[in-house]
């Protein structure tokens, strides 16, 4: 099923079904395919899959550029007389993290809680609930057939093959 074709069944259901939770996430305004939106990337610089560190200066070995210095004045105007409940909020933070840190490390990547589609449909369980609440993420699984998600990225990648220029 194209995409078009596909918002268009999301435009006439009234259920939460698979074709609607992937619509919602694949359109990003109203009258625009997935691939519409993907035009006005087109002159985007394309980054090796997967490398976070173009997001992150101490990631990435570049040297860090100090901020315009209207963000210091934007900090100090928000902290001003709330300076004592900033630094208290600092040191619980760092508390939690202490606590918090060595469980991811320990955990991974299942530290998120995963659900299948199926599974929301006939209710979560407090269990799920409570962990989701706690790390503000979930994966959901099998919202879209491998067969149809397959086929999204075949057209994206045809896509950015014809119209994202090769470094």
């Amino acid at each position: 099923m194209l995409l078009s074709q596909t918002r268009t069944t999301l435009l006439t259901t009234t259920r939460l079904t698979r074709t609607h939770l992937t619509i919602r996430y694949l359109t990003t305004a109203p009258n625009m395919t997935f691939m519409n939106s993907m035009a006005s990337m087109g002159g985007m610089n394309p980054k090796k899959e997967g490398d976070i560190s173009s997001v992150f200066v101490s990631l990435s070995g570049a040297e860090a550029k100090p901020l315009p210095t209207r963000f210091a004045d934007v900090k100090r105007t928000l902290i001003a007389g709330h300076e004592e409940a900033v630094s208290a909020s600092w040191e619980r933070l760092l508390k939690k993290l202490a606590v918090e840190n060595p469980k991811v490390k320990k955990l991974g990547p299942s530290i998120i809680p995963s659900v299948e589609f199926k599974d929301i449909e006939k209710g979560v369980n407090e269990d799920l609930l409570r962990d989701i609440k706690k790390t503000g993420v979930v994966v959901v699984r099998g919202v879209v057939p491998e067969k149809e998600a397959r086929g999204y990225k075949d057209e994206v990648e045809e896509y950015l093959a014809i119209t994202v220029p090769v470094a």
